[in-house]
């Protein structure tokens, strides 16, 4: 180690001086700006060592020391983080970090019991957000931008506990299976779920090996569902961390906007928001090579550079079909608001409708997607994405979807017709609906005992039972809780409510008023708060459904026949399904969440009216799209579609087409 690198040590050492600390990994040099490597495991003990045996290789700096730590449980989560001396600070980075003069460049976390399952370990770094324009958990790329950013981390067996198991070499030979299929998807629970419910399909119909490419932390939800009969299911990190985007301040604002020109500026970026993921996921293709690759929606351009590039065939699972173009519907479904003039002017006012109006075209879309793909938010530009991989740009303002449409590309679609409303004239002829599908698993799709009892003791007073619940939409715990009592109160039926509030189950309720009265109404039965529930239990046991309007959600709702109101921050795709839902006859026409206290207990007075259509459509749709008895949860029929639509499919090929506008 070089003289003028000892005080960094010195200063690092007092860096990692901060509980609950654990470890200080390693040292290099970046671009000339010093790095460190900080271990962290939760609820841990204090731990400090002082780095010794450094290697500072450029390519693959190592720290040659181990490190004893007592009192680690299994459980225990290993937190790492990649810190650099940078001197540019932003509102996004790690205030602790900023007063030690570091910014944190990247950080991964592992269970201790998924750690020593194998000798060595290769994490991923993820990078969080740092600044307003770039506010994306993304994966820590090299200087080139090519490839992602990994800690090798290796593990000695002769210091563990006894009870401890001893770590296994991975044994999956991808030669013993017929054909290897990685799915790549981002998102939310919601976009990630139905990719998993394919996998098992596809693993125990065909014997296939499933690759899942997802974010971080559906880590445990996917290996929790990866047990098949037959093939396997193995996961592996894309970078990015949707749900702490969702939750920041900035994300909320923008979901709370309820203008057709904020949510197609919303849209446009959607796909532009996961350029950062492409290194990762090219990678994984690259070293992995899969015979298929099955994208979502959200990662369209990334699956084309990896077809295109790799020269693996891609296919489309496409769970928000209205960003494929056609003049059967608009991207942006407009929704009903309250009659309240933005400004005073009247010519403003007449304006600003036919800029909206305008913004919910598909025209309109293409050309704000452009804009967003290039790269003008911060992120990398979709063009700069397909250079850097020697690949021509798309022509012109030519959207993804255009391009593969036009080259008849498949996409399957994972909704039911006759709830869709029918194929498009418009499609290319691979494209195809198939049915909803669901994630059933026998033993694991329960309901708590907290809410069977009380489910059981509503029906036995005689009460209707509503719930309502928004998956991972911003609405706070407060906002919930005050229209369930709303609706405990006031309903003609006396309604009781099942409130599923999701991970805010903790958040504090600000009125002491509110807060009172859920204490009561819990006391006398009449509500029951949860984290989640099983929508494919829960739903065929209540009387009306308040949802968010996300496909599944909805999809379960049509399912189980029960008249449905749809409402929230109504994102996208989800003004889609609330106005199919009020098309279909099965509930009124969506509802932001900023209005709907004041019309839930009218809407839900309705929805329990035995004179209402709402109850007898939903019961007769519900009838007449039910599946043949062991199809329920829409898996074979998926399955069948992806394994049909891939027999003589071909990669994507470009470069011919752009040769003479482009050249390399």
């Amino acid at each position: 180690m070089t003289p003028d690198e000892e005080p960094l040590v010195q200063k690092i050492t007092d860096f990692i001086e901060m509980p609950p600390a654990v470890a200080l990994l390693a040292l290099r040099r970046t671009n000339n700006t010093e790095a460190a490597i900080h271990m962290i495991v939760d609820g841990g003990e204090d731990f400090y060592k002082e780095a010794n045996q450094l290697a500072l290789n450029y390519e693959s700096p190592s720290w040659n020391q181990e490190i004893e730590i007592d009192n680690l449980s299994i459980s225990d989560r290993i937190i790492v983080r990649l810190l650099t001396t940078d001197n540019e600070v932003s509102e996004f980075d790690d205030v602790d970090a900023h007063e030690r003069g570091y910014l944190v460049l990247g950080e991964t976390s592992i269970k201790v019991g998924d750690l020593i399952r194998r000798p060595h370990r290769h994490l991923t770094l993820t990078q969080p957000p740092r600044s307003l324009e770039r506010s994306v958990w993304s994966p820590t790329v090299n200087s080139s931008g090519l490839h992602p950013t990994f800690i090798s981390v290796s593990i000695n067996p002769d210091k563990f506990p006894i009870t401890w198991p001893k770590p296994q070499k991975s044994i999956c030979d991808t030669k013993k299976f017929p054909k290897h299929v990685m799915l790549i998807t981002r998102g939310t629970q919601g976009d990630v779920q139905p990719f998993v419910a394919l996998a098992r399909g596809l693993a125990e119909t065909y014997g296939w090996l499933i690759t899942i490419v997802t974010e971080l932390h559906f880590r445990d939800f996917v290996k929790k569902n990866s047990t098949v009969k037959r093939g396997a299911i193995r996961f592996r990190p894309s970078g990015g961390d949707t749900t702490k985007v969702i939750s920041s301040g900035l994300s909320r604002w923008a979901m709370q906007l309820q203008s057709d020109l904020a949510q197609a500026a919303i849209l446009a970026q959607s796909e532009a928001e996961f350029f950062p993921s492409e290194p990762l996921i090219y990678h994984w293709a690259a070293t992995l090579k899969p015979s298929l690759v099955v994208y979502s929606f959200t990662l369209t351009s990334v699956a084309m550079i990896v077809s295109e590039s790799l020269h693996i065939p891609i296919l489309g699972f496409i769970l928000q079909p209205t960003c494929i173009p056609s003049s059967h519907y608009k991207p942006i479904v407009p929704i009903q608001a309250p009659d309240v003039p933005l400004s005073t002017n009247t010519i403003f006012n007449t304006l600003f409708g036919k800029i909206e109006e305008v913004a919910a075209t598909h025209k309109a879309q293409k050309f704000m997607r452009g804009f967003a793909e290039m790269g003008l938010m911060g992120n990398l530009g979709l063009s700069e994405l397909r250079i850097r991989r020697n690949l021509c740009k798309l022509d012109g303002w030519e959207s993804s979807f255009e391009c593969l449409a036009r080259h008849n590309m498949p996409f399957v679609v994972p909704i039911h017709e006759i709830a869709f409303g029918g194929k498009p004239a418009d499609w290319n002829s691979n494209s195809v609906l198939t049915d909803f599908i669901f994630l059933r698993q026998e033993g694991k799709n329960e309901l708590s005992s907290e809410v069977t009892t009380f489910v059981e003791k509503s029906k036995a007073a005689g009460r209707p039972i509503v719930v309502m619940g928004f998956s991972s939409m911003p609405i706070s715990r407060e906002k919930i809780l005050e229209v369930s009592l709303n609706l405990i109160a006031k309903t003609e039926k006396e309604v009781h409510v099942i409130a599923l509030v999701g991970d805010k189950q903790n958040d504090e309720i600000w009125d002491k008023d509110v807060a009172e009265q859920v204490a009561s109404a819990k006391n006398e039965g009449k509500l029951c708060e949860t984290s989640g529930a099983v929508y494919g239990k829960l739903f065929p046991e209540i009387d009306c459904a308040i949802i968010h309007g996300g496909l599944g959600a909805t999809a379960e709702a049509i399912r189980a026949g029960v008249p449905t109101i749809v409402t929230g921050v109504l994102l996208m795709d989800q003004r889609f399904w609330g106005r199919k839902v009020f098309e279909l006859g099965i509930g009124p026409e969506p509802v932001h969440i900023n209005y709907f206290p004041d019309v839930s207990v009218e809407l839900v007075d309705r929805a329990l009216d035995e004179q209402c259509e709402w109850s007898k459509n939903a019961k007769a749709l519900a009838k007449k799209i039910e599946p043949p008895e062991g199809a329920k949860d829409g898996v074979a029929i998926n399955v069948k579609a992806v394994h049909d639509l891939s027999k003589s499919l071909k990669p994507l090929c470009l470069r011919a087409e752009y040769s003479v506008q482009y050249s390399f």
